[in-house]
């Protein structure tokens, strides 16, 4: 199996939006994944980036199957802006070429098409498809059913100074909802727990988690030195930690 810097310097070489850490959060999760607990499922895959690191990840501990579901036709809500931009080729070939072809199964159709049809119980979750409020909305409420309790959901983009759909979705819906617990978040992407109720002490975390995120969020970190913004991360992953 490749180590996770032969995983990060095969996704360095494809499109995509997602960091290195995001990347690894994604390895850890899938790897934990078990086999007979349910599926991962991708909403959104463009050109294989976070695909190659569930890959990887479920190849590392049991290969749990990956149904990564995207149109491939790039930006379907904003067409006049960006055109037509079919991906399929390309992601089929940088998760070839990643060796993970054989644990990742695209469906090449819409979010709602393929939760239409999915029966499979899904114990990994990673929603990162169209950005805009309804869409992450309905991304959710076509595959929240489907999660197994216990299972885990990560929502890309919810963090940062941009107020995209993707963020506002997830503090109105998963910080301040009873069917989570344990929310962390990396960089960009939100991590929780679903649960059938949670405790009152889940909910206080979860509000811990939310407002320290706001926090991160007013401090500008695009021009502080490398050595700064790791320590940075390192204080944040603390307090996380301190609110569990």
């Amino acid at each position: 199996m490749p180590t996770i810097d032969e995983v990060a310097a095969t996704v360095d070489a494809v499109d995509g939006w997602l960091s290195r850490r995001e990347g690894e959060a994604l390895y850890e999760l899938a790897r934990a994944c078990r086999a007979g607990d349910g599926v991962i499922v991708e909403i959104g895959s463009w050109k294989g980036k976070s695909t190659i690191w569930l890959g990887n990840g479920s190849k590392a501990g049991q290969s749990v199957p990956i149904y990564a579901v995207d149109p491939h036709i790039g930006f379907p809500d904003v067409p006049e802006t960006y055109g037509v931009i079919k991906t399929f080729d390309e992601f089929k070939r940088n998760i070839s070429d990643a060796g993970v072809d054989d644990v990742v199964f695209p469906l090449v159709m819409t979010s709602e098409e393929a939760a239409a049809g999915f029966t499979e119980p899904v114990a990994l979750l990673f929603v990162d498809g169209v950005h805009e409020y309804d869409y992450v909305k309905t991304d959710f409420e076509s595959w929240f059913p489907k999660v197994r309790d216990g299972g885990m959901m990560v929502f890309h983009d919810t963090a940062g100074p941009a107020h995209t759909g993707a963020k506002r979705f997830v503090e109105q819906s998963v910080y301040r909802s009873r069917r989570f617990r344990g929310a962390r978040f990396v960089d960009s992407a939100t991590i929780v727990e679903k649960v059938a109720r949670n405790r009152p002490a889940d909910v206080a975390h979860l509000y811990w988690t939310l407002y320290l995120k706001k926090a991160t969020e007013l401090i500008p970190m695009a021009k502080v030195p490398r050595p700064v913004r790791v320590a940075g991360r390192r204080v944040l992953d603390q307090l996380q930690r301190l609110g569990a």
